[in-house]
């Protein structure tokens, strides 16, 4: 009963931590200041964050989209819903809405995807390099 009681208080105070960052890889002027807008860090940067209350995952958005004559993608990390349709802290359906054409006319936008993941930190890229790791250890471990 007392394992029970524990468990149960652990997934009641428990909160998804996930990586909190936007980029993209056109880097000039106009587009540094439209995603300076967003008040995030660069995801060159390792960010992590407690997730608000019913934010109950992770999620990596990547959005193709044109500025002018240059193609180039955005890069979104954060907390967001398991309902993949709730717009959240800049998923696709939030980027779709922030970077209209009536808001930002320098921009033409492509195709968007999100991939939800629900662990802590797993939307981190050192997330891949810890999981690999990992691997080979087991496996050299059995050699």
């Amino acid at each position: 009963m007392k394992l029970f009681l524990f468990a149960l208080l652990f997934t009641v105070t428990y909160s998804l931590k996930c990586n909190s960052c936007i980029s993209t890889t056109i880097d000039d002027a106009t587009n540094k200041a439209t995603f300076d807008s967003f008040s995030l860090k660069a995801c060159s940067e390792e960010n992590s964050v407690t997730c608000s209350s019913g934010l109950e995952a992770c999620f990596t958005s990547t959005f193709t989209y044109k500025s002018g004559e240059k193609d180039g993608t955005i890069t979104s990390k954060n907390c967001g819903f398991k309902d993949k349709a709730t717009p959240s802290n800049w998923n696709c359906a939030a980027l779709k809405t922030s970077l209209a054409p009536s808001l930002q006319s320098h921009i033409t936008l492509g195709e968007c995807a999100d991939v939800y993941c629900e662990k802590d930190n797993c939307n981190s890229s050192s997330t891949v390099v810890f999981s690999v790791f990992l691997l080979l250890a087991a496996i050299f471990y059995h050699f």
